[in-house]
């Protein structure tokens, strides 16, 4: 009987969740149940049940608002800042020519508006906190989210005298199985997934800037090779330091090398700072770990759990419940300390202006 009753909550919320995958449609989620799951349906039709999603949807926008807020002025201070190095750069080894003060006019400009561009916008980043915002606004997100599930989780305790009898336990953990922790595990994994190409691309820039710095010392190298070379005797040494004369007389072109040990450099900052912006790395493995762990939890755990459910033991379930918040919860508190720091980082790589801490 009771292996009935799950197998039967474990059917209904799956084609539920098939057609509503968004648990926040809770009125679509209600009509969608068959006769079996009523009691569940008198739950989620609960006017705590609607204002709790709405309270999400809420919380959930005033967040997404302040992380692209936050996320284009980073970006916009890491390149203005990459793009300053870069001009400095030919302000500074720009080959003399008799049109050139011209086009330094022209650099010297684009310099000037990017500076300023940085230093606006760090300010704006430091003052403003549009970071602050965000983190709060997603924890509080975050929390009314297991809120929400907890409340409906509260109601497993009951049975609807309506309604034969109905115990309504089992189908209130196949919806918190199916609407939060496979619903999360599959966005842990996608996101997990998402962050790994951008982590790709900054690994690919880091080992260009990488290229290009170890290229700039290129010839002082040539140079070396070619001084222990013509202190050696015998004709294959020698025809061995003419040669690296040579090559050393083509890379002589030391304001080129020295432009390009600059954008090296400046690419590495960039890097890590877009790296620090996006905690991309961070994420992709932090994200891939938490996605396992909550398929752990949908094994024996849950297993447990749909047992306990059936026969009314709240104990049982009640642990299981508290392992999955502490979970998530414990999540979501890392990602914020880690987005605080990256925010310190951010600030003290624009040019022109430096925070020791973003308050």
């Amino acid at each position: 009987m009771t292996q009935s009753v799950t197998s039967e909550a474990i059917a209904a919320i799956d084609d539920v969740r098939r057609a509503h995958p968004d648990w926040r449609d809770v009125a679509a989620q209600v009509d969608a149940l068959p006769p079996g799951a009523a009691k569940l349906a008198d739950v989620l039709r609960l006017p705590e049940v609607a204002a709790s999603a709405a309270s999400y949807r809420t919380l959930s926008a005033a967040a997404d608002t302040s992380r692209d807020r936050q996320q284009s002025l980073a970006r916009v201070i890491a390149i203005s800042g990459f793009l300053v190095a870069v001009l400095s750069g030919l302000l500074l080894y720009w080959p003399p020519s008799e049109t050139s003060q011209f086009a330094k006019s022209i650099i010297g400009g684009l310099q000037a508006f990017f500076i300023v561009v940085a230093v606006v916008s760090s300010i704006w980043l430091a003052f403003r906190k549009p970071l602050r915002a965000w983190t709060r606004a997603r924890s509080a997100a975050e929390a009314q989210r297991l809120r929400h599930f907890q409340l409906l989780l509260s109601k497993s305790h009951e049975t609807a005298a309506g309604h034969g009898g109905q115990a309504v336990a089992p189908y209130l953990l196949e919806y918190v199985r199916a609407y939060l922790i496979e619903d999360q595990k599959a966005w842990f994994a996608r996101r997990s997934r998402d962050y790994g190409w951008v982590a790709g691309l900054i690994g690919f820039g880091r080992f260009i800037a990488i290229v290009m710095m170890g290229l700039a010392g290129l010839p002082a190298l040539l140079v070396a090779v070619q001084t222990v070379l013509d202190a050696g005797t015998g004709n294959r040494i020698e025809q061995a330091a003419d040669l690296l004369e040579e090559i050393t007389a083509i890379l002589d072109r030391p304001r080129v090398f020295t432009m390009i040990a600059l954008v090296g450099g400046a690419l590495q900052t960039l890097m890590a700072t877009l790296s620090a912006t996006s905690l991309a790395l961070r994420n992709r493995d932090t994200y891939r770990a938490m996605a396992a762990r909550l398929d752990g939890m949908l094994g024996e755990p849950l297993a447990a759990a749909r047992a306990a459910a059936a026969i009314g033991d709240r104990s049982i379930v009640e642990a299981f419940w508290r392992d999955v918040a502490f979970e998530l919860a414990a999540e979501h508190r890392e990602w914020g300390a880690a987005h605080h720091i990256a925010q310190v980082l951010v600030l003290d790589n624009a040019p022109g202006v430096s925070f020791n801490g973003t308050g």
